[in-house]
């Protein structure tokens, strides 16, 4: 099972600019969902070719995306998971939802009344959607995110944007297909720090049509995972009560990329030793010159910053901290960064 690491950093005038100059689609967008799980032999039958074929077929007015809720299963996602808990219930899969209703397993009258509904409901005006654009930078492995939102029609709810990672395509086991199928389209994360994301309209504070939004973020990308090989969802959601009710849905396919490097300097004197941390490991950096904004912090797969060991300024030099294991509660890989008035290094970090 591949993992993913994002996390949320902050804002920059780049972003600004590019969030000020996107268009924002008058589409209504659904998503259609396929519940499923690795170790499931029906999900790796007919249903399989079914979810193949929607995947081209709704292309255009939906969202067509896979999501694994069983803790058994090889692709299984706690975002799926928290998602599906807001749709229609049912205790086992595989099963196609649009939206947050149940359709079927994938029978040809499914697959006919799926398309219906979808193409039904993009011929409504939507309440708000939302428009992305995203640069990667290899070096720092970040990702800055672009969106604007635009209402098409009066809102006057407690609506709330999310974004999520998916990822277009990943080999791993499917019961009655192949030990190395290609699962497409497969739900991974929320990029937002709750699955369900930020508020972005008030319920009994009314949003006037034409009304646009901005907004800028940054993500950090785990080298395990390929910029190429990902699609960011937005997802407007009503909430109401504890419950949360799909509104509208937009996607970015192709993430761009520009250049940027570690700093030679900073790298050369920056580690992590051991770089497998059982009991006590040691974050060590030479700072060639003195750093107005120093960050030393450490990230989890999860995106979170977990550990900030400096911030502020330094002096030219050579500083140490220490990671205990009970600082890292969690096993699985983590990057530790320097970063100083912009230049950086990173270096990962095992937690068995």
């Amino acid at each position: 099972m591949k993992k993913w690491m994002f996390t949320l950093l902050g804002i920059c005038a780049f972003a600004w600019l590019s969030a000020q100059e996107l268009t924002v689609p008058k589409t209504q967008r659904s998503i259609l969902t396929k519940l499923s799980a690795t170790w499931c032999p029906i999900c790796g039958g007919s249903s399989w070719d079914t979810y193949e074929r929607m995947l081209t077929d709704n292309a255009k007015n939906a969202l067509v995306v896979s999501m694994h809720r069983s803790t058994i299963s090889k692709l299984y996602s706690p975002t799926a998971t928290e998602i599906l808990a807001t749709f229609e219930t049912t205790f086992s899969q595989p099963w196609f939802y649009v939206n947050a209703k149940l359709m079927g397993q994938g029978s040809a009258t499914d697959e006919a009344s799926i398309k219906t509904e979808i193409n039904n409901a993009a011929k409504n005006v939507p309440i708000a959607q939302t428009a992305m654009r995203a640069v990667f930078k290899p070096g720092t492995r970040e990702i800055s995110l672009s969106s604007a939102v635009e209402y098409f029609q009066t809102a006057n709810a407690d609506l709330y944007l999310a974004f999520y990672l998916i990822e277009k395509q990943i080999v791993e086991e499917q019961d009655n297909r192949s030990p190395t199928a290609v699962h497409k389209n497969v739900l991974r994360t929320a990029l937002t720090p709750s699955t369900f994301g930020n508020q972005i309209a008030v319920a009994g504070k009314p949003v006037a049509v034409g009304t646009r939004t901005t907004g800028e973020r940054k993500y950090i990308l785990s080298p395990m995972f390929k910029p190429e090989n990902i699609t960011i969802a937005a997802v407007i959601w009503r909430k109401i009560g504890s419950k949360y009710e799909f509104v509208n849905v937009n996607t970015l396919e192709t993430v761009e990329t520009t250049t940027a490097v570690e700093d030679p300097q900073l790298a050369a004197g920056f580690s992590v030793s051991p770089n497998i941390l059982s009991d006590q490991t040691w974050v060590k950096a030479e700072l060639p010159t003195a750093g107005k904004q120093v960050e030393v912090a450490v990230f989890n797969l999860f995106g979170q910053q977990v550990r900030t060991l400096h911030r502020g300024a330094l002096a030219a030099g050579s500083y140490q901290w220490s990671l205990q294991r009970g600082d890292l509660t969690t096993s699985g890989f983590y990057i530790v960064r320097v970063m100083v008035d912009g230049q950086f290094a990173v270096k990962n970090l095992l937690v068995p």
